[in-house]
């Protein structure tokens, strides 16, 4: 699934990326290193044992300049994306 992601700068201008996220279950597929591994699932029946995994995933702003925002788009269809934490850091 892709999301689409828009970087705010401190100086008002803008950049976009797009995130590629994989599904809970499927093993990482855009690149991603795995977070967390579990070996069930809760769904609205109770627990399922089957694996499931968040994932980690570098997406690139631009260096030079001081984010102040981002803001993610929801993806079209009927999936939806689940983000559960998001930082920002310099690579310097």
């Amino acid at each position: 699934m892709s999301v689409p992601a828009e970087a705010t700068y401190a100086d008002g201008s803008t950049g976009t990326l797009t995130i590629q996220l994989t599904g809970w279950i499927p093993g990482p597929a855009y690149g991603e290193t795995e977070a967390v591994r579990t070996s069930r699932i809760h769904t609205r029946t109770g627990p399922l044992g089957t694996t499931a995994a968040i994932f980690h995933q570098v997406g690139e702003l631009d260096p030079a300049k001081e984010r102040s925002a981002i803001t993610l788009t929801a993806p079209s269809g009927t999936a939806r994306a689940h983000v559960f934490a998001l930082s920002l850091e310099r690579n310097d």
